[in-house]
Parts: C-alpha cells; structure tokens; sequence
C-alpha cells in the first residue's frame, strides 16, 4: 500500500509539473502570436495558431491531449491529435514560419536563462 501511496505522489508530481511547463509555454505561445487567452475562445476550433500551438505543447510537454483541447477552446481532443498530425506533414509557408517563431521563443528563453 505504501509503494502505491508513493507511485500516486510521484506521479502526481510530475503531472503538476507539466502542468505548470504547459502553462508557462502557453503563455510564451500566445505572447509570440500577439494574443490574449480571452481570444482564444473567439477563434475557429481549428484555427492555425490553434493548431500549431497545440503541437508545440505536445511536442515540449507530457501535458494530455484533453488539457491542450481544453487549454486552447478547440473542442473535442481528437482535433489535437489531427492538430498535431497536420503541423508535422504540413509545408505550407504559414504553417512554418508560425511554427519557427514559437522553436524561435524557446532558444531566446533558453539564452536568457
């Protein structure tokens, strides 16, 4: 029981943590694109920078699918999941720059600190 107790605490943790990085990124992520959270429910569901946020949390935290739905108003996780699917394959110039100015913000947060 106490093995199972501890398993639960650290798990707990490292969810909390993620958490707060998806938070933190979200954050980032919104400054990047010059938008407030309060916008973010005014957008399509599946909106380009919706999407592409949506991979870039997913590709830099642990943080669940529904909590990146939930996060960025877009609707049922399974848009995530075609969200992040769609970025990756995309080649469309948009797609690629808004996907460079958020790795972009990393590496300046990374030089920063």
């Amino acid at each position: 029981m106490a093995a199972r107790v501890q398993n639960a605490r650290r798990w707990l943790g490292r969810f909390a943590s993620s958490m707060a990085e998806a938070e933190r990124l979200l954050t980032q992520g919104l400054a990047v694109f010059g938008l407030k959270e309060s916008q973010l429910a005014k957008q399509p569901k599946g909106g380009l920078e919706k999407q592409v946020l949506a991979w870039w949390l997913c590709q830099h935290t642990t943080v669940h699918r529904w909590w990146v739905s939930e996060r960025l108003d877009m609707g049922d996780e399974s848009r995530v999941t075609h969200a992040i699917r769609w970025v990756k394959q995309e080649a469309e110039s948009g797609v690629q720059t808004l996907k460079r100015k958020l790795e972009q913000s990393i590496e300046t947060n990374r030089q920063l600190n």
